[in-house]
């Protein structure tokens, strides 16, 4: 610290003495809780959306639950009694983890995965999952105005649970990644018990 910043700091915190010596009890008071609330309110931080697109459609993920985009080819190992959107599993960096065709499954299709489709790894929670999307590219973070909430794009997911598709922004659906990687899960695990 330079002389100039050691002196501003000690007549800042000089003045700033004299102000609070100054303020009454009540004024001391109202003052402290000010600064309470302002230091305590919670920040609204945007989250940032990366753009998948599935066949003829556009979905956001949040970024956060992205760990990695991994560019074709891609080893899968088939596995009977799995649902028909899951081609099968993968390694990454040591795990075997389930691979999703992703528009697959917000469509209740089968797979139908391309050489080119890319492989983004995500995560959320305690949940690791493999999804193929067709393309990426990130987009602008929305304001929380900016997304709509259309009944009819969310009524053709009726297979989701609630909640999982948060509202449309820029024609592209929001999804909501923890409830849709459940939703994952849950399906693989009904199936592979039925199987």
């Amino acid at each position: 610290m330079s002389e100039y910043d050691i002196l501003t700091t000690a007549l800042t915190n000089q003045s700033h003495v004299l102000f609070l010596e100054g303020l009454s009890d009540q004024g001391f008071w109202r003052y402290a809780a000010e600064l309470a609330l302002a230091t305590s309110a919670p920040k609204v931080e945007i989250e940032q959306y990366l753009e998948c697109e599935l066949e003829q459609k556009r979905y956001l993920l949040p970024l956060a639950v992205v760990r990695e985009v991994v560019s074709p080819p891609h080893q899968i190992t088939l596995l009977p009694s799995i649902p028909a959107w899951m081609p099968g599993i993968i390694a990454w960096r040591g795990e075997t983890i389930a691979a999703v065709d992703l528009g697959a499954y917000l469509t209740q299709s089968p797979a139908r995965l391309r050489s080119d489709y890319v492989l983004l790894i995500v995560q959320q929670d305690e949940i690791t999952l493999g999804l193929f999307v067709a393309a990426v590219r990130s987009v602008p973070a929305p304001n929380l105005e900016q997304i709509l909430l259309p009944e009819q794009a969310i009524a053709e997911q009726f297979h989701l649970s609630g909640g999982a598709i948060l509202g449309l922004y820029a024609g592209a659906l929001v999804l909501n990644a923890g409830i849709i990687l459940a939703n994952i899960v849950e399906h693989i695990r009904e199936t592979a018990a039925d199987g």
